[in-house]
């Protein structure tokens, strides 16, 4: 497992500040860990991000997406604590996303829309993404996400790679 510093040198400046986000907010709410929803709605809040762009892509209702996010998080568990850790499903998605980062996009950072892919390839994190928000389920066929190359999709739909 990566550690906190080597999962931030991966990422973007956006999905970073995002992640940082992230655990803000895990701290304000109170929440024993860092979850997956916390940074997928950070990152569904930025403007212009890869997920941003995927929602265009795919008819999802942002606004929409971001309201289920809000709800999720209002859902976990409260723990007063001094340290949130990263949980085991942001770690499993960072994982996913850096080997597809290279392997699928010929990348060598984690972009907001590798995260976003890796979790839609995850059984686990599929069941939780679409446990949160049924916008998800609109995503139906991952090499239309516009971020593999192999299939002949654009990557222009995301922008430059390693900008978002």
């Amino acid at each position: 497992m990566a550690t906190y510093g080597e999962i931030l040198q991966k990422l973007t400046d956006p999905a970073r500040d995002a992640l940082r986000n992230a655990m803000k907010l895990a701290g304000i709410r109170r929440n024993r860990t860092v979850e997956l929803v916390h940074w997928l709605e950070q990152m569904a809040l930025t403007t212009g991000s890869d997920i941003q762009k995927i929602a265009a892509h795919y008819g999802i209702n942002v606004s929409h997406l971001a309201a289920d996010l809000t709800r999720a998080i209002d859902a976990l568990p409260k723990a007063e604590v001094d340290q949130r850790p990263l949980s085991d499903n942001i770690n499993e998605a960072i994982d996913d996303a850096w080997r597809n980062s290279g392997l699928v996009f010929g990348d060598h950072v984690i972009r907001s829309g590798y995260i976003l892919y890796a979790c839609l390839k995850s059984s686990m994190n599929r069941q939780i993404l679409l446990n949160v928000s049924e916008q998800f389920a609109k995503i139906d066929h991952l090499p239309d996400l516009g971020i593999a190359p192999d299939d002949g999709v654009d990557l222009a739909l995301l922008g430059p790679c390693g900008q978002i």
